[in-house]
């Protein structure tokens, strides 16, 4: 998706667009939950990679939207630094960050976050799904595999949902006649499995864990090879 798709949203109702399951325009109680997620999220990264990490100095955010995940995670780490395409995004991320007293650094994709062998932690949730470029995808894989220590870990989620034939059809039909979650941009974006795996193995990332396989939720735990 282009850096002016997820601007636009941004500016039109960020959160909706982070997590479309609040609804848009959400009110105090919505946001709430919305913000909460974000510390589920964490506790769920956390679990998976805490044995895998030798330190809690550094980690990035690859999608890191408005904070609803990177400002739980602060708690957890010296240093949080959250990326993103969207300037609004990361504007509001730095609101949301302030107000909880949370320290989060902030860089747009373009810019230098793959600082070399400094990270323990490398995340993204809900990101690559959205994104329609495999070359796109592999840019960010390379940028983590440089990112990371020797015993850093990259915790990254994908949709490896089998390609039905509603699936395909969906995809086959114009924006207009779709359910705005369906339509493009918004839409998850299935990769085979496989192609993920040669995508890692392609940026210099071995696989040391896995969770929930072929779901729209499907977690890669990964080093440096």
């Amino acid at each position: 998706m282009s850096d002016d798709r997820w601007e636009n949203f941004a500016r039109e109702d960020a959160e909706y667009y982070v997590l479309t399951d609040i609804g848009r325009g959400a009110d105090d109680d919505a946001l709430q939950e919305f913000f909460a997620t974000g510390e589920g999220e964490a506790a769920r990264i956390m679990t998976r990679c805490d044995a895998h990490l030798g330190e809690h100095n550094l980690a990035i955010e690859i999608g890191c939207g408005v904070g609803r995940v990177a400002v739980p995670m602060s708690k957890r780490f010296k240093r949080i630094v959250g990326v993103d395409v969207a300037p609004t995004m990361l504007a509001k991320l730095r609101d949301n960050a302030e107000r909880a007293g949370a320290a989060v650094e902030t860089k747009l994709v373009h810019e230098a976050w793959d600082e070399p062998d400094r990270a323990d932690l490398v995340y993204s949730v809900l990101v690559f799904q959205h994104i329609p470029s495999l070359d796109t995808i592999a840019s960010y894989l390379h940028r983590t595999a440089r990112s990371l220590k020797l015993r850093g870990v990259g915790y990254l989620q994908f949709d490896t949902r089998p390609r039905t034939v509603p699936y395909r059809l969906r995809n086959t039909l114009p924006d207009a006649v779709l359910p705005g979650q369906w339509r493009r941009g918004l839409r998850r974006i299935r990769r085979d499995s496989e192609v993920v795996r040669r995508l890692l193995r392609d940026a210099g990332l071995a696989i040391v864990d896995e969770a929930t396989p072929d779901s729209d939720a499907h977690v890669f735990v990964v080093r440096r090879a």
